[in-house]
C-alpha cells in the first residue's frame, strides 16, 4: 500500500513537472511570434527563417499512473502558432493595426469653444464683482423719489372726482408705465437688484392703470410681440378678456407670429374662452374664431412635432 502510494506521488510530481515545462516552452514561443509581428507591422523587412514545428505527442501519466494522449491538446497550440505564422493572419492583424489609427485620433480642443468659454467666464467673474458692489447712494435715494411718486399719483388718481382730471392721470399713469418698458434693456435685467425696481414699479403701474383698461389691452399686446424678452414681465398684466370685441383679432395675431413655442404658449393661455363665451359674441365672430383654430390645427398637422405638441394640445381644448 504504502508503495504505491510512494508510486503514485511520483507520477504526480513527474505530471506536474512536464505541463510546466509545456507551459514555459509555449510562453516562449508567443513571445517570438509577438516579436515577430511587431517588427513587420513597424514597417520592417524582415524574413525569418525558422519554422516552428509541432512537438509531436506527448504521453504523460495521469495521476493514477495510467496514460493519457494529449494528442488533441498539442494539435490545438499547433493550430493557434500556424495561425499566427500564416500571412493572411499577418494581413489581419496589419489591418487591424492600421484601423485603428485611423479610428483612434489624438483629442485636441476645440479653438472657438475654448473662446467662448473663456468670454464667458469673464463676463461672470465681471458680472459678481458688479453684484458684489455696493449700491451708490445716489441711485437708492433716486429709486426712493421715484417709488414715492408714483404712490402720490396713485392716490390722487383715486381720491379725484373729476372724470377730466382723473383721465389726465390715466394718461400719466400709462405713458409712465411704457417709460418704464422702454428703459428694461439687457443690461437691467442682468443686474437683478435694478430689475427688482423696474419689476416693482412697471407691476405696479400695470395692474392700476393697464390691467383692466379696454383701451391699453392691444396696446400691451403690441408691446409684448414687439419685446418677447420681457414677457415675464408683462404676462401678468395681460388680460385679453377685458376686450371683446377684439378678442377673436388678438388671439389670431398669437398664433401668427413667430415667437418661441413657450411664449407663444403662455400668451395663448391667458385668452379665457368661457368668460369670452359669456359676453354672448355675434354668430359671425364665433365662426371666425372656429376658423383661426381650425388654421392653427392644420398647420399643426396629423402628426405635430414634439416642439408644437403643447399648441396642438390647447388648440383641441378650444375647439372641444
Amino acid at each position: 500500500m504504502q508503495q504505491k502510494f510512494l508510486t503514485n506521488e511520483r507520477n504526480r510530481k513527474n505530471h506536474m513537472k512536464g505541463v510546466i515545462n509545456k507551459q514555459q516552452e509555449r510562453e516562449r514561443k508567443a513571445k517570438k511570434v509577438r516579436e515577430k509581428l511587431y517588427v513587420e507591422l513597424e514597417g520592417s523587412i524582415v524574413h525569418v527563417d525558422e519554422t516552428y514545428s509541432s512537438e509531436g505527442n506527448s504521453e504523460d501519466e495521469d495521476w493514477g499512473g495510467e496514460q493519457q494522449d494529449e494528442r488533441s491538446g498539442t494539435q490545438a497550440e499547433d493550430s493557434t502558432d500556424e495561425f499566427y505564422e500564416s500571412s493572411a493572419g499577418r494581413a489581419h492583424l496589419y489591418n487591424i493595426h492600421n484601423s485603428s489609427k485611423d479610428f483612434y485620433r489624438e483629442k485636441k480642443s476645440c479653438d472657438p469653444v475654448r473662446d467662448r468659454a473663456s468670454r464667458n467666464r469673464e463676463e461672470f467673474k465681471m458680472l459678481m464683482r458688479e453684484m458684489l458692489h455696493q449700491m451708490p447712494p445716489d441711485i437708492c435715494l433716486n429709486a426712493l423719489c421715484v417709488e414715492k411718486t408714483l404712490t402720490l399719483l396713485l392716490k390722487q388718481w383715486k381720491s379725484c372726482q373729476n372724470p377730466a382730471f382723473s383721465k389726465k392721470f390715466e394718461d400719466i399713469g400709462c405713458s409712465t408705465f411704457y417709460m418704464f418698458i422702454d428703459m428694461v434693456s439687457d443690461s437691467v435685467r442682468q443686474f437683478p437688484p435694478t430689475m427688482q425696481f423696474f419689476s416693482t414699479c412697471v407691476e405696479l403701474l400695470g395692474k392700476t392703470f393697464i390691467m383692466e383698461n379696454r383701451t391699453q389691452t392691444e396696446v400691451l399686446l403690441r408691446t409684448i410681440l414687439a419685446r418677447p424678452k420681457i414677457v415675464g414681465l408683462l404676462l401678468p398684466i395681460f388680460q385679453p378678456s377685458t376686450c371683446e370685441d377684439s378678442f377673436t383679432e388678438m388671439y389670431e395675431n398669437v398664433i401668427q407670429t413667430n415667437l418661441d413655442v413657450e411664449v407663444k404658449f403662455s400668451l395663448l393661455s391667458k385668452f379665457d374662452f368661457r368668460s369670452w363665451l359669456v359676453s354672448k359674441p355675434t354668430l359671425s365672430e364665433r365662426m371666425a374664431m372656429m376658423k383661426v383654430l381650425f388654421a392653427a390645427l392644420c398647420d399643426c398637422g396629423l402628426e405635430p412635432p414634439v416642439k408644437t405638441t403643447m399648441l396642438s394640445e390647447i388648440y383641441l381644448r378650444k375647439v372641444n
